[in-house]
């Protein structure tokens, strides 16, 4: 029982520190409004919703729920050896975290910006397609729209040696 009473006092007190760097990391929200403008297929807004889903459910989760201060009065009553339960108190309080040496954020940061300089290349190219098949989208709408109106006479009056080739198949009674 006594073990029982150490360990469980263990995991209380350290639930709040587990899950503190996590939370401060989710608790910044997607827009997921813009994320939704940006997907045009109705396939892929389900799996935007699919993605939302389950990224709600992972950051519910993860976030720390009320977690009540550690009652050591209650649990050297409780447990009936106070000796132990101090010794855990003073070592809880007693523990720092400890620091991370190593330049693995620097080096993800060098990699990040490189890929981030990469993905703005990448943007620019896209933009300037963009601007060019819409000047070509537009070209081919007006070609299309003239269809509508033009007529054989007209083709026929750009086109002069198209314009023999039918007289000659009609002279010839080449109708189809």
């Amino acid at each position: 029982m006594l073990r029982i009473a150490g360990l469980n006092a263990v995991r209380q007190a350290f639930r709040p520190v587990a899950t503190r760097s996590f939370s401060t990391a989710v608790s910044k929200e997607l827009d997921w409004n813009a994320i939704s403008a940006a997907v045009e297929t109705d396939a892929g807004r389900s799996e935007l919703m699919s993605l939302k889903s389950i990224y709600m459910d992972i950051v519910d989760k993860a976030k720390p729920k009320n977690v009540a201060p550690i009652d050591w009065a209650a649990l050297k009553a409780e447990t009936g050896n106070p000796e132990l339960v101090s010794q855990f108190e003073t070592t809880l309080k007693g523990m720092k975290p400890a620091k991370f040496e190593g330049d693995i954020v620097q080096q993800a940061q060098a990699s990040f910006a490189a890929l981030i300089k990469e993905a703005e290349a990448h943007v620019a190219e896209s933009n300037a397609r963009i601007a060019e098949l819409e000047v070509e989208l537009a070209k081919v709408r007006a070609e299309k729209d003239a269809l509508n109106t033009t007529t054989i006479e007209e083709i026929l009056e750009g086109d002069a040696a198209l314009k023999e080739e039918v007289q000659e198949e009609v002279r010839q009674g080449k109708w189809f």
